[in-house]
This record gives C-alpha cells, structure tokens and sequence, in this order.
C-alpha cells in the first residue's frame, strides 16, 4: 500500500488541473449525456454537444490532442527511451484510437472507466490494465480527484529487453507471448488488487527518473519497468478482457513458442515436431496459423531479439554473440540483424552506449 508520502507526492505531481480540463470539464457540465459513449472524432463530440442542448461554443479543434492512431513519435520526446509517462486528462470525451505501442493504464487515484471493443469495465484505485498495439480503446474519468496514469513501453522493448519473461510460466508471460507471436493477440488483460498493496510507488520512481530528461537511464526505466511487472504478478490477480469472447487461448502454441524461446540457438523445425508429437509439416501449418509467420521467420526473429539484448548487456564480440544466438555464417548475421532493426550490429551496440 502506497504510504501517505508517495500519496501526497502523487497529488502534487499529477492533481493540479491544466487548461484543457478546465474546459472539459465545462462541457461535461452543460452536457454530460456527449460523454456516455466513445466518440470517433472531435466533429462527432460538437455535434453531438449541439445536439444535446449545450447552449456555449465548441471550437472547431479539441483542447489537446485527440486522434484515431497515437504513435511512438507523440509520446516519446526522448527518442534513445523506451519509456514513458502520460496523465489521462479528466474529463475529456472518451475517443476511440489504437496504438502503435504498448500501455499500461494506472487508476492511482479514483477511478476510470474502459472502453474497448464493444465493452466497458470500471477501472478502480490501484487497478489496472495491459493494452497491447492495435487495439481499439479508450478512458474516461470525470472527477476532479481522478489520477489515471499511463506507463507508455516501446513495442520492440520486450522483444529485446524483457524476453527472460517469455520462458516463466505465469499469466503475464502468457499475455506477453500471445501479444508478441499470436496473431489474435489483440486484447486487454485486467489486473484486480488481491490485498493493500499497490504500485504508486514505483509509478513515482519511473517518473522521477523520467523528471531527469536528458540525464534519464533507460537501464533504470527498464528495471522499474520489470519490478512493475514483478509486483502486478505478486499483488494483483490477472482478469482477461471480457469483450474476447472466442478468442480463447490453446495452450499448444504457447507451449511451441517458449520451447523455441528456451532453444533459440539450436531448435530445428524436426527437432520440434518430434518434441511435440506432430508431422512437420502439419507444424509448420500450425506455426503459420497461430502466428502469422513461418518457422523460420519467427525463430529469426526471436535469435534477433536475444542478439539485442546481447549487444545491449555484455563485452562479447558481435563474432561471438552470433554464434550463441545459433548462426555459424557471420555475413548471414550481420544480414538478418541489419533487415531486423534497419542498422549494423555495431551501430546498434554504439547507440546503446549513447543511450
């Protein structure tokens, strides 16, 4: 449980009103019933204001950004960081976007409610939500006590940073796995609160080091990020969305990608299939099915990843750190690695020590 300091450094740091709320909360006023459902676009809010009545001016333009896709360039003004963090303005309408990142909503403090898909849950104190890329949604607090944060996570951050998680057995590497390598791994994972505790105090840490700017640690954001994790897994229970309906999970082609995950360097496709019980061939259908890519790509691109976190967290020559990813031809490295993340292996590891 968060003591009263970290709750009086929330309050301070996240409570004071700025100017768009003001004038959402104005118009949450003179017609709430604009608010009741998701809005597609600005032009769909002033209308349906006129329509309800309000008898003010609403501008041609929202008071703070308001968009369909929010990208990594909007929320990112650090670009060598692969965290973020990001109020929800109160009262504004909900609108419905999508992603091109990973985000953690944060009720700190009074409550929220969720919209995804064709659903709608009430977010309270302490809980929270994992919202992978891709996925239609959208928040909406109207009080002025509310504090929702959202911990903003670069796609690509778990693929190179947090792949130990892959191979644990626990609901969040499952999510995880289903996000990364599941082609219907598009929905919200809930988490409840078992008891007292709550994560405002590492929200605040990964805040205070984001405060820094220019002088911010990526390795700290990261490891506040994996403590994060840690805690949901301890203190929270796990929910999955309730509008995933059939989407159902088969526990075969989790159980094929941590095998892959857990023997990136030496798996081979019969290795697997033998493993598994299955023809080759019917595997390889199977991969393909569940993940949207062959074997070989998706082994590649878990060998890439690993080759990341490598470059990123030890002295070895990128020599040495092909062969432990499983490859004996180095120009096909040094191939795959430039395809994958668009600059040399050198490269890479430079702009991690810049960073």
């Amino acid at each position: 449980m968060a003591d009263s300091t970290d709750r009086a450094e929330l309050t301070y740091t996240f409570g004071e009103f700025i100017p768009a709320e003001t004038v959402y909360k104005e118009y949450y006023i003179g017609c709430s019933d604009a608010f009741i459902t998701p809005i597609s676009s600005w032009e769909e809010f002033a209308r349906r204001m006129r329509e309800g009545g309000y008898r003010g001016k609403v501008p041609d333009a929202a008071p703070s950004p308001i968009a369909p896709w929010l990208s990594e360039n909007d929320f990112f003004p650090e670009k060598r960081l692969d965290v973020s963090i990001v109020r929800n303005d109160r009262y504004c309408p909900p609108f419905w976007h999508r992603l091109e990142f990973i985000k953690i909503v944060y009720i700190a403090k009074g409550s929220a409610e969720f919209f995804v898909n064709d659903s709608v849950t009430v977010m309270r104190e302490g809980e929270l939500c994992l919202v992978p890329p891709g996925v239609r949604n959208a928040t909406f607090s109207h009080s002025d006590g509310d504090i929702v944060i959202n911990v903003i996570v670069k796609r690509s951050t778990f693929e190179r940073s947090f792949s130990s998680l892959l191979t644990e057995s626990s609901p969040l590497s499952d999510y995880f796995l289903r996000m990364l390598y599941r082609k219907n791994g598009d929905y919200v994972l809930f988490f409840r609160k078992k008891g007292e505790e709550d994560l405002t105090g590492l929200i605040l840490q990964l805040y205070r080091e984001l405060s820094l700017g220019a002088s911010a640690s990526n390795i700290m954001l990261k490891s506040y990020l994996m403590l994060l994790f840690g805690n949901m897994l301890r203190h929270y229970a796990p929910e999955d969305d309730p509008s995933a309906g059939g989407k159902g999970d088969d526990s075969r082609i989790k159980e094929i990608v941590r095998y892959m995950s857990s023997r990136f360097d030496s798996v081979t496709l019969p290795e697997l299939a033998a493993h598994f019980h299955f023809s080759e061939g019917y595997l390889s259908r199977y991969i393909r099915r569940e993940t949207g890519e062959p074997f070989n790509v998706l082994l590649r691109r878990m060998r890439m990843s690993h080759a990341a976190v490598m470059l990123n967290n030890s002295d070895f020559s990128i020599e040495e750190i092909a062969h432990a990813v499983g490859y004996s031809d180095i120009s096909r490295f040094y191939r795959n690695f430039r395809d994958r993340y668009r600059m040399t292996p050198a490269q890479f590891r430079a702009l991690n020590e810049i960073m």
